[in-house]
């Protein structure tokens, strides 16, 4: 079978037409279905699907094979028993047979319009612009009802990044957009013991402290991340910058950020007190959980604005 042929548990086939991206495992295909395809999520998904595989270095090895397995079972398990809205959806998966007789896991997820809000916000900082609160606020509400389920079933996110989180456009104009969760090979369940050695714990501007120190999680380690990328919409900045990869280790271990405030100062204290409460170094002094956090953000004049 063509390396660009992949071929589902289900018989779907799938016939890729070049690489979208990928990291340190794996890599993303842009496909097309090839037959035996789903008329209705086809045409959600423009026709076209993001396909997750291993890289050829990578084949075979039980890190891999296990971050692909991970991302399928919680799919599963997130829109079990129907389609959560802000979750990832992985529409079915197999294993694809190569020229040299091994095989690799792949999963399959439709590709929607839009992009990551890491381009988002590249894009706004190259044009000297901010998110609008709205917007923000609302891709908040959206990640925030993932974590809220995903948290739900057990599970911690550990890499909630702005390159996960995918802003979808959807309406005939495609003017409406909503924040969808994406990337779940970092996960582990709540009350899993310390790391092990070779698992990353995810990209260190966004990592929480407990992550670093390989502590015992739960569902308020994923609230910081999103605190951190809530800082970034409405101050343009990170809190911690200019720092190496250890450097900012460091940070989230040890030093204080700023207030929201000194750098953005028309955020209302309300605001400024919900991110700084939520960037607390200790897991108990933040939000319980993830609706407490949305609860709090909606009690912001900024939120209360919007709703007038």
């Amino acid at each position: 079978m063509g390396a660009g042929t992949f071929t589902s548990e289900e018989g779907r086939v799938f016939r890729t037409q070049g690489e979208i991206g990928r990291g340190v495992l794996t890599f993303v295909l842009d496909g097309v279905d090839g037959g035996g395809h789903d008329e209705a999520r086809e045409r959600a998904a423009g026709g076209r699907y993001a396909i997750k595989t291993v890289l050829p270095l990578w084949t075979g090895h039980p890190l891999a094979e296990a971050r692909i397995a991970r991302e399928r079972e919680l799919s599963i398990a997130l829109h079990d028993p129907s389609p959560h809205p802000s979750c990832q959806e992985i529409v079915c998966g197999g294993r694809q047979k190569l020229e040299d007789g091994r095989s690799r896991p792949f999963h399959v997820s439709p590709l929607y319009d839009g992009e990551t809000l890491a381009d988002r916000l590249r894009n706004c900082s190259r044009d000297g612009k901010r998110v609008p609160v709205e917007l923000a606020l609302r891709w908040a509400d959206d990640v925030l009802a993932a974590l809220g389920r995903l948290h739900a079933i057990g599970w911690v996110h550990r890499d909630v990044k702005p390159q996960n989180v995918f802003i979808v456009s959807s309406g005939a104009d495609g003017a409406r957009e909503r924040a969808l969760l994406m990337d779940y090979g970092l996960a582990m369940r709540a009350g899993a013991p310390r790391i092990e050695v070779d698992e990353p714990f995810g990209t260190p501007a966004y990592v929480s402290p407990e992550v670093v120190a390989g502590a015992t999680l739960d569902g308020r380690a994923d609230l910081y991340s999103l605190a951190l990328i809530l800082f970034e919409l409405f101050c343009g900045q990170r809190p911690f910058t200019g720092l190496d990869p250890i450097g900012l280790v460091e940070a989230h271990l040890g030093a204080a950020p700023p207030s929201p405030r000194a750098l953005c100062p028309h955020l209302s204290p309300e605001m400024d007190r919900v991110i700084s409460r939520a960037l607390a170094k200790a897991p108990g002094e933040r939000p319980a959980n993830a609706a407490e956090l949305a609860g709090l953000l909606r009690t912001t004049p900024e939120a209360r604005a919007l709703a007038h």
